[in-house]
């Protein structure tokens, strides 16, 4: 999937209550990248299913006077589940799943709001086990 966002702030029509607010009528949007991309493959077969998500999000201003801006970055998440039936009492089934976000533990500026960024999360790996009853 791609994205593309022209947006610009448009102002108020008054140029003292655009300076007051800080709005420039033409910048740029603060937190939103003009160009965006996310490509993901699933596979499932039998009891496995796996996939894999990488999203590239553009360049972003961070500031109204798009003075300070947040470098493109991109991320990949993995998953991979595997279910199985169970004959034990009441139980009628279960999975195993892994999921690991931020796979290349990539460095970047993730949220933008108020005029500052926030540093995106980590690689994060969790798992789960689910019982079916």
């Amino acid at each position: 999937m791609y994205t593309y966002n022209d947006s610009t702030y448009v102002g108020t029509g008054d140029s003292l209550v655009d300076s007051g607010l800080g709005i420039r009528p033409g910048n740029s949007v603060t937190g939103i990248p003009e160009n965006q991309y996310v490509v993901s493959l699933d596979y499932q077969r039998d009891n496995v299913m796996a996939g894999l998500s990488t999203k590239v999000t553009g360049d972003r201003y961070v500031n109204l006077g798009n003075t300070w801006e947040a470098e493109q970055y991109t991320t990949t998440d993995a998953y991979l589940t595997y279910t199985g039936e169970s004959g034990v009492g009441e139980f009628s089934g279960w999975s195993i799943s892994l999921l690991v976000n931020n796979l290349t533990d990539e460095s970047y500026l993730g949220g933008i709001s108020g005029g500052g960024a926030w540093i995106g999360a980590p690689r994060t790996i969790s798992a789960s086990f689910t019982v079916d009853m």
